[in-house]
């Protein structure tokens, strides 16, 4: 076989090697931001994002605030959950409520908000966030 033939096919080997590394890559971006539910910062819960093949979660801090860091990139739909605090807790006068108790875990980090139901089924949510490539950011405002 030619050198240059030779070289030709190292070349070409090469070349497809970096589209198959790229084609694999995972599309994903971070999205940060700051949760409030009536004009006021929830303490704690998860937001998460939606894609069409796959979805990344984010913890809310005891400001509001969240990232998610592995976002994927594209159209999303958002949903956001709080939990109450060990022993259950119910909503304002028969309010539905995202809440979750999960047994023999930390207590969440800010005060407990009970946040309609709606936000936590990404169909009912209305939240939507086009990710883009790189950071984002996408302040999640809750009524």
């Amino acid at each position: 076989m030619s050198r240059s033939l030779c070289r030709a096919g190292l070349a070409l080997g090469g070349f497809l090697v970096a589209v198959l590394l790229v084609g694999c890559e995972a599309k994903v971006a971070e999205v940060s931001g700051k949760v409030t539910y009536k004009d006021k910062p929830l303490g704690s819960g998860v937001v998460m994002f939606i894609g069409s093949h796959d979805n990344a979660t984010g913890s809310i801090d005891a400001s509001g605030n969240y990232t998610v860091a592995k976002a994927p990139v594209g159209p999303c739909k958002v949903t956001v959950q709080t939990f109450a605090p060990s022993g259950g807790g119910t909503g304002p006068k028969g309010t539905a409520t995202s809440s979750m108790t999960v047994e023999g875990a930390p207590p969440p980090p800010g005060p407990y908000v009970a946040i309609p139901e709606k936000y936590s089924d990404p169909n009912q949510s209305g939240l939507t966030f086009e990710v883009k490539g790189g950071k984002n950011t996408f302040p999640i405002k809750l009524e």
